[in-house]
């Protein structure tokens, strides 16, 4: 994982990934890998790419990590963006909420892997958010959002904002769990 070549740092992130979850001890080295991609004499050379197969097969124990780095500002925004695709590749509600932290990030290519991601993992508490977003002043953000309203939900509403806000307002209790009254003794 340390070497200076990178075809060993490569075989070094395809062998872990080969032992998914056991691999869960070597999961801060990969995402220290996330921005290696190098290219030499014509041969893509990409302990990056490895390390996110590696990510994705070692699964849920992978999960806290990649969430502390994609909410962390001050990371690298490459890793930052990777780990929100990785976390949207794993499918685990635990990423929801902090994804959804993220939807209002500088880094337009950051807004758009959480959106994705959001869209893999299905979560219904990311419509109202997802909503939001369709106001986004880049366009393919809103529209990568009404995609993802759309896969979500089952509707499609389009990049029709106030339709959505309304659909939602009518339909959130049939998304969401109601939340029971807590009893104080």
């Amino acid at each position: 994982m340390y070497s200076e070549d990178e075809r060993a740092r490569e075989r070094a992130a395809r062998q872990l990934g080969g032992l998914g979850e056991k691999a869960t001890p070597a999961v801060p080295f990969l995402i220290g890998l996330l921005n290696e991609d190098d290219f030499h004499l014509g041969t893509e050379i990409s302990p990056g790419q490895e390390a996110i197969g590696a990510l994705v097969k070692i699964g849920k124990p992978a999960v806290l990590p990649l969430i502390a780095v994609t909410a962390d500002s001050k990371a690298d925004p490459v890793a930052r963006q990777l780990a929100a695709n990785i976390l949207g590749a794993i499918k685990d509600k635990r990423a929801v909420e902090p994804l959804i932290g993220v939807l209002g990030d500088q880094s337009t290519r950051l807004r758009m892997s959480a959106i994705t991601a959001l869209k893999q993992i299905g979560d219904p508490r990311a419509v109202e958010p997802l909503i939001e977003r369709l106001k986004d002043r880049d366009s393919d953000i809103s529209h990568a959002a009404a995609l993802s309203l759309k896969a979500i939900t089952g509707n499609d509403l389009g990049h029709d904002y106030a339709k959505w806000r309304a659909w939602w307002q009518e339909n959130k209790a049939k998304f969401l769990p109601s939340q029971s009254p807590v009893k104080i003794d």
